[in-house]
């Protein structure tokens, strides 16, 4: 059974009051969706999820079978807008708008944070990517009393993302994830930590919040943006790099130098070729670009990647399809757990004048950590298309999917979108990056 909390918004009549869920939604309750044939009825379905939902196949979430992935206080992960879009009917409720979950959260525009305008030495919520390289661990839904709001509603902040909806309807295929999620360091986590990704990802960040309202919206974004208080850059005083840990599927190979790697090309091209490091360096020009790297789990860094341009590369090696219709499949070199790591590049989607074959980040040759001996830096898409440890690239005229595309209905594209993103380094802060006229930029300028 769901508890609901009931909070009046300005006012006291029952026209502006809206009930929240308690928790996070949690895997015992959405059971109760699947138990009862949820993913086979079609009337808690929007059109949109009733087709995706039939185009997959899929008939529960995504971690459903995996070891102790159903402990039954754990909030559910693994699910898309539309499977929680699909619960909130199930249980006569709805996701919030993206303002609806702001407002909640910051106590009506009054508060930082849930629990009020503090950041305690301890973060009473489930963070913290930056600890040791990895996210962690999910936790109960009920573990962090701190973070309680003054209204008695737990785990707004952390743990898993919350799905609501994206009030710019301009974009039909974009939802938004509010309050970060254990991917997240603390230190950048507020209220209107925000996240806008598409509506099929289905990754262990993903979780529900519900609503009920007697009317479609009773809050708009301006009031929660208006009284809102906002943290300092100064409160953020402890330097941050990328982490230490590899972060990557595949893992790092094993027993690889410059006397055994080369980068082979295959594919539509007029003869298959090898190219060694050096050659990489002396027959093709050096470009420098300096940009925003960032990663898909919302922190970035300002970089200044060296390397050969993919489309300078491209017109070398001369493909025997049309320029514009260019794939470029990049495979890694075999990991320790001896798979490779597949992305895709479309020249459709993607310019390959801003796309770099890097050697080199801030002046120095790459660590085996950031993909030693050759990686693929763009700074238009985040990171999960940019192949580490790069050893082929193959050329055809038909795009397929990655890992995380295939797997977490990750975005083909994997272009930036909008969102709340840690800015790492000397000075770090909480940036805005935003889209306009097809290109990311922050807020503050970077």
């Amino acid at each position: 059974m769901i508890e609901w909390i009931d909070i009046d918004i300005n006012g006291s009549e029952e026209a502006n009051k809206i009930s929240v869920s308690k928790y996070p939604i949690s895997v015992a309750q959405y059971d109760g969706f699947i138990s009862a044939g949820g993913y086979s009825q079609r009337e808690y379905w929007s059109n949109q999820g009733w087709s995706w939902l039939r185009d997959k196949n899929i008939s529960q979430p995504k971690y459903w079978n995996e070891p102790d992935y159903k402990t039954a206080e754990f909030p559910v992960t693994g699910i898309s807008y539309w499977e929680a879009q699909a619960f909130g009917k199930f249980v006569n409720a709805r996701l919030p708008s993206e303002s609806e979950w702001q407002y909640i959260a910051t106590n009506g525009g009054k508060s930082t944070f849930p629990w009020g305008n503090h950041r305690p030495e301890t973060f009473p919520a489930n963070s913290g990517f930056f600890n040791d390289g990895h996210s962690a661990p999910l936790k109960k839904i009920d573990t962090y009393s701190d973070g309680i709001s003054p209204h008695g509603v737990w785990d707004l902040l952390g743990n898993v993302s919350e799905w609501c909806t994206l009030e710019d309807t301009t974009h039909s295929d974009l939802a938004v994830l509010c309050g970060g999620s254990r991917w997240n360091p603390s230190h950048f986590l507020d209220s209107l930590f925000r996240d806008e990704v598409k509506k099929e990802v289905r990754d262990n960040q993903t979780g529900i919040r519900l609503i009920k309202s007697n009317q479609k919206s009773p809050i708009h974004f301006e009031q929660t943006k208006k009284s809102y208080i906002s943290i300092e850059d100064t409160e953020i005083r402890k330097p941050f790099t990328r982490p230490t840990a590899a972060f990557r599927q595949e893992g790092i190979p094993q027993n690889l130098n410059e006397m055994n790697w080369s980068l082979r090309v295959t594919g539509d091209v007029q003869e298959e070729i090898k190219f060694s490091l050096e050659q990489l360096k002396s027959e093709f020009p050096q470009t420098e670009l300096k940009g925003l790297f960032v990663c898909v789990c919302r922190w970035a860094e300002n970089m200044s990647a060296t390397g050969v341009r993919l489309s300078d590369f491209l017109d070398k090696i001369k493909p025997t399809i049309p320029s514009e219709k260019v794939n470029v499949l990049q495979k890694s070199m075999p990991g320790d757990k001896g798979k490779s790591y597949v992305s895709c590049l479309s020249a459709q989607d993607h310019d390959f004048k801003n796309t770099l074959l890097c050697h080199s980040i801030n002046n120095l040759p790459l660590t085996p950590e950031l993909g030693w001996p050759l990686r693929v830096i763009s700074y238009d898409t985040y990171g999960y298309k940019q192949v580490k440890c790069l050893a082929e690239l193959h050329i055809q005229d038909h795009f397929i999917n990655g890992w995380w595309e295939e797997s977490c209905c990750y975005d083909p594209k994997g272009l930036i979108q909008s969102g709340s993103t840690c800015l790492i380094g000397p000075a770090p802060k909480k940036i805005e990056l935003r889209r306009k006229d097809g290109r990311v930029i922050s807020d503050p300028p970077q």
